[in-house]
């Protein structure tokens, strides 16, 4: 491989020739919001791209938390990935069945421990299917390969951090969940959430990120200007929020792509805030984010 920078995006045009290279890898990060029933194993079954392995969003996790799909421990994930067939100088590329939704979760995942090769697909399997390229069906066997636990590790955003950002503000924070459940006017998909959003936050719905009609990402420019018509000011670092970490992290790949340099994700989430009756939560549009707008 080319010591030029890993690009953040690819399109399956790009992707394709990319196939020939052993070192490259394609991972499938499908994931079901609840309550939507469909089972992710069974859609990578049904049709997926050559060679492509699954990675479980719920299974390579950290399993000592109540919370959905947290980060797993550094030997977990290095043990996963391995079993995956990935090895720590592959390239990974990720995918998801939506287009742009979950596979940015993985991307983020592997930046976390500092596995730098790694990309998203844009579009994902609908854009790989619309160019006329080939699919495969069935379950996959990977060969194994040696991933030692990753020496590189950063950390996700905390719930203490994000409560000291209500007294000392430094941070702004960035909620990508639809705008009825950020206002509190809609109900929690999970049972046992309150209901409105963290105070002092900000609020862009993640579809808002991405072309309706291909379900690609909207270009850097766009995606800019959308930020910022949400309040984003681009030389304040941007902590990423959203129902459980999921679509935060598409908020955090698109701001990267966009240029900003400072932007990490809540791992918990509203899944973490919401279900903590002691956290002080808002409904409707807050003040600080009126105040951005004004």
């Amino acid at each position: 491989m080319s010591n030029t920078p890993t690009p953040l995006l690819l399109t399956p045009q790009d992707l394709k020739p990319l196939l020939q290279d052993p070192s490259v890898k394609l991972l499938d990060a499908t994931y079901f919001v609840p309550p939507d029933p469909r089972d992710p194993q069974q859609t990578f079954e049904t049709a997926h791209l050559p060679n492509a392995v699954r990675f479980d969003i719920d299974t390579i996790a950290n399993p000592n938390t109540p919370l959905p799909h947290m980060l797993p421990s550094p030997q977990d994930f290095a043990r996963a990935v391995g079993l995956l067939g990935i090895a720590p100088t592959d390239w990974v590329v990720i995918y998801d069945v939506h287009g742009m939704m979950s596979a940015p979760r993985v991307w983020w995942t592997f930046r976390m421990f500092g596995h730098q090769p790694v990309s998203v697909l844009n579009g994902g399997l609908p854009a790989w299917q619309a160019a006329g390229f080939p699919t495969e069906s069935g379950p996959v066997s990977p060969k194994t390969a040696d991933y030692p636990p990753p020496q590189t590790v950063y950390s996700a955003r905390t719930q203490q951090e994000l409560l000291a950002q209500l007294s000392l503000p430094t941070e702004q924070i960035l909620d990508l969940r639809s705008a009825p459940r950020f206002a509190g006017t809609a109900p929690e998909p999970r049972p046992g959430l309150r209901s409105g959003h963290i105070p002092g936050s900000l609020n862009l719905p993640w579809d808002a990120l991405v072309n309706p009609d291909s379900h690609t990402l909207l270009p850097p420019e766009t995606l800019r200007q959308k930020l910022e018509a949400a309040g984003i000011q681009w030389e304040q670092p941007v902590i990423c929020s959203c129902g459980s970490g999921i679509t935060a992290c598409l908020g955090a790949f698109a701001l990267t792509l966009a240029g900003h340099s400072h932007v990490s994700v809540y791992d918990g989430s509203w899944a973490e805030w919401g279900a903590d009756p002691s956290l002080p939560i808002e409904t409707g549009i807050s003040a600080s984010a009126h105040a951005r707008h004004a």
